[in-house]
């Protein structure tokens, strides 16, 4: 079975520390043997497709598994598993674009929330920003004007929050940032919708994201 896997720049898994093989050559890694599977606890982690943005660090790659193979919520363990191939889009480009896309995203979440309170004046000053650098700026303006335990001024502070990070070298949290901006938009929108369903819906038009940029599909 083939699937993704997320490493840092060094090839070290997140979770488990492992430091993974990394061939200088286009040829797969060596095999790494885990045991029987347990999700969470033991064996090759991995991920489909459509679970992309819920894993996304520094490095993409595309992973072989084999042996016993289990499927859980967003995730897969295997028994063994190897390096296939580095997916060189990502970290050349494609992480700080999807940061970018993020924090508009965010930005379009706040106007929305500060629209449906009535704050026509503050949703205005959103949506005319045309820079990173100025919507930072004016979502924490807007914050610490409403009061950022407010629902319009902590949808304005994740928005500039959003936008710090996908400037300031850590395009990794953008997207989870904007993930929370959906999450509070849709709770503000309705007290019958928790916080969960809006964040889910974000991660997976991220994945949905990821998928479109790098032209990815779930290996055979």
């Amino acid at each position: 079975m083939r699937a993704w896997k997320f490493l840092d720049r060094t090839g070290c898994a997140v979770f488990s520390g492992h430091r993974w093989a990394i061939s200088g050559t286009a040829a797969p890694g060596p095999w790494l043997e885990a045991g029987a599977p347990a999700l969470c606890g033991r064996g090759i982690h991995a991920c489909r497709a459509v679970d992309l943005a819920w894993w996304i660090h520094d490095e993409l790659w595309e992973v072989e598994l084999s042996g016993e193979v289990i499927e859980g919520d967003r995730k897969v363990a295997a028994a063994r598993g190897r390096l296939v191939g580095r997916v060189a889009g990502w970290a050349g480009g494609a992480a700080r674009a999807l940061a970018e896309s993020s924090a508009w995203r965010a930005r379009d979440l706040a106007i929305g929330v500060l629209a449906g309170h009535d704050l026509e004046r503050e949703a205005g000053q959103l949506s005319g920003v045309t820079t990173l650098e100025d919507l930072q700026r004016t979502g924490l303006e807007v914050a610490a004007a409403l009061g950022e335990l407010s629902d319009g001024g902590l949808a304005a502070a994740l928005a500039g929050d959003a936008a710090y990070f996908a400037q300031h070298g850590a395009p990794l949290q953008a997207p989870y940032v904007a993930a929370c901006a959906a999450g509070h938009a849709t709770r503000s929108g309705s007290v019958d919708r928790p916080f969960r369903e809006g964040f889910v819906a974000e991660r997976a038009a991220q994945s949905a994201w990821i998928v479109g940029r790098l032209a990815l599909a779930d290996p055979a």
